[in-house]
C-alpha cells in the first residue's frame, strides 16, 4: 500500500487507476508496460504496433506498449506476438530490468557508474583514458566484458563504448565494452 501511495504522490500513477490495478493479482504485460512508462515519465509513442496480436492490446495500453518497444525495453514473443494479457513472468521481468540498465534508464550505482568512449588504455599501468579526458585507475580484480563475453584489458580498444563501475576504493572494478561494426566486429553489451 505504501508503494502505491508513493507512486501517486510522485505522479507515477493516477489515483483513478488504482481501482483497475488489482495489486494482489498478477500483472499483465500491458500493465507492466504502462507502469514502466509512468514510472520513467516517458513521452508516449504513437508508432503503429506490428505484432500479430496488436488488436488484443487494450486501447488504453497501446501507446505504452509502443513506447517500451520503441525504447527497446520490452519486445514481442516468438511468433511476433506481444501477449498483452498474459501475466509477466520472472524471466520477462528480468529482461525488462536488464534493458532498463543497458539502455541507461536506471543507475544502480549513483556516483559510481561511468559511461564513455575509450581514448587509450595502458595495461601495464592499469589505466584507461576516456575521450572526455578522464583517466581512471583499474583495480587488480577488475572484471572485463566485450559485449557479453568475458574479456581482458588487452581486448579493449580506442573507440569502444564502455560502462564502468567504481569500487568502494574509487578504482574501476567492472568494465563492459561495446565495439561498433566499423571497429572490426559488432559486440553489444
Amino acid at each position: 500500500r505504501g508503494y502505491l501511495i508513493t507512486a501517486v504522490e510522485e505522479g507515477m500513477l493516477d489515483k483513478n487507476y488504482l481501482d483497475q490495478l488489482a495489486p494482489t493479482g498478477a500483472a499483465s504485460r500491458a500493465q507492466v508496460a504502462a507502469l514502466t512508462c509512468l514510472a520513467l515519465d516517458l513521452e508516449l509513442s504513437t508508432a503503429p504496433l506490428t505484432f500479430a496480436d496488436a488488436a488484443d492490446i487494450p486501447s488504453g495500453y497501446k501507446s505504452y506498449v509502443a513506447t517500451l518497444v520503441e525504447h527497446k525495453l520490452m519486445q514481442g514473443m516468438p511468433g511476433n506476438v506481444f501477449e498483452p494479457n498474459s501475466s509477466i513472468n520472472r524471466a520477462q521481468m528480468a529482461v525488462l530490468l536488464s534493458n532498463l540498465l543497458n539502455n541507461d534508464f536506471a543507475n544502480p550505482y549513483p556516483g559510481r557508474y561511468i559511461t564513455g568512449v575509450i581514448a587509450a588504455s595502458d595495461p601495464g599501468l592499469g589505466l584507461i583514458a576516456l575521450q572526455d579526458g578522464s583517466r581512471l585507475l583499474l583495480s587488480k580484480d577488475c572484471r572485463y566484458y566485450l559485449g557479453r563475453e568475458k574479456a581482458s584489458m588487452a581486448d579493449l580498444k580506442p573507440g569502444d563504448r564502455v560502462r564502468l563501475i567504481k569500487g568502494d576504493d574509487g578504482q574501476i572494478a567492472f568494465v563492459r565494452a561495446e565495439r561498433t561494426a566499423s571497429q572490426g566486429g559488432l559486440h553489444q553489451g
